[in-house]
């Protein structure tokens, strides 16, 4: 079940950007940055109760195109909890409450070196669009991809 994440979620949030983003650079800090500023929302996805999983997006007006799109910033999902679905559940959630939003399009950033991430968003339609030297700040190469929304 996806649910708005509350200041008491925080050291969660902080604890599972150590497990799974750590080769990327300091995301304890950068997701407890985003978690903060009042343009980005945060989102758990609870199983049985207890979290299993987040997701970061924060919606953005393009003045050209005179319409909102969401950048998803983080997605992550417990170890214990990986390869049992929870990363499409949490995402489809994600994405469906951008759609509701009215935002006409998705962006994220996948590291180059993140074969299996780029996999899981083409499952879920996301395409590649450019590339960013650098974009992550251990140095990784970062591979931007988009989502058109119906």
């Amino acid at each position: 079940m996806l649910r708005l994440a509350m200041r008491e979620d925080l050291p969660y949030i902080q604890q599972l950007a150590e497990q799974v983003f750590s080769q990327f650079g300091d995301y304890r800090r950068i997701l407890t940055q985003f978690f903060h500023s009042p343009a980005v929302k945060t989102f758990l996805w609870d199983v049985a109760g207890k979290a299993a999983g987040l997701a970061m997006v924060e919606r953005i007006w393009n003045p050209k195109t005179k319409s909102y799109y969401v950048d998803l910033l983080a997605i992550a999902v417990e170890p214990s909890w990986q390869d049992r679905g929870v990363g499409g559940q949490l995402l489809s959630a994600v994405i469906e409450w951008v759609r509701q939003q009215g935002s006409t399009h998705m962006f994220l950033s996948v590291a180059e070196t993140n074969a299996g991430a780029q996999r899981f968003f083409r499952r879920y339609g996301f395409l590649r669009v450019a590339e960013n030297d650098g974009y992550y700040p251990a140095g990784q190469q970062a591979h931007l991809m988009a989502k058109e929304l119906d």
